[in-house]
């Protein structure tokens, strides 16, 4: 595990804790969030985990709104525009986050 993540924030540990509480395996759902949360970093440098932030990000073309971006926002600018200012960094073994720098 990560060193600084709590077990309590994994999928599988929430999973487990409501299948020892009784609830049948078949009445759960699990859901995959498909939006994007953007913040401006005090420091572009620093960018990890818990890095200090001064605003929201800037708004979606689509959406209009600060700090958050739709899906088809997402992926247009990561998968579609190629930018050329985005850096993908490995949070753990099976997570990633995109900065746009």
């Amino acid at each position: 595990m990560p060193v600084g993540l709590l077990p309590v924030f994994f999928q599988d540990y929430s999973v487990n804790q409501w299948l020892r509480g009784g609830v049948p395996a078949s009445k759960l759902l699990i859901g995959i969030p498909m939006y994007g949360r953007t913040y401006t970093l005090v420091n572009p440098d620093d960018h990890g985990l818990g890095a200090p932030i001064n605003d929201s990000g800037p708004a979606g073309l689509y959406t209009g709104e600060r700090g958050f971006l739709a899906y088809y926002e997402v992926f247009q600018c990561v998968f579609l525009q190629k930018n050329s200012l985005l850096k993908v960094h490995k949070l753990t073994n099976r997570s990633y986050y995109v900065c746009m720098v």
